[in-house]
C-alpha cells in the first residue's frame, strides 16, 4: 500500500462546492484536493473519501 491508500474512508470538508459533474475542493489530512461525487455537495459539508483516481477523489455526502 503506498501513502495515498491511507485516506481511503477519511472524511474532510467541501471547501469549493461540489457539483454533480463537475469536480469542487475538499480539505482532508490538511491537503486540498480535487473531488467529483454523484451529488451536488455543498461547501462545510462533511464528506467521505470512495475512490483515488490519479490525483481526484471521489466522495460522498457523510449524512449528519
Amino acid at each position: 500500500r503506498d501513502n495515498l491508500d491511507r485516506i481511503y474512508g477519511m472524511k474532510g470538508i467541501v471547501t469549493e462546492e461540489i457539483i454533480k459533474n463537475k469536480s469542487g475542493v475538499v480539505k482532508i489530512d490538511g491537503k486540498y484536493w480535487t473531488a467529483v461525487s454523484d451529488n451536488d455537495i455543498p461547501v462545510d459539508s462533511i464528506v467521505r473519501v470512495l475512490e483515488i483516481n490519479s490525483v481526484k477523489l471521489k466522495v460522498e455526502k457523510v449524512e449528519d
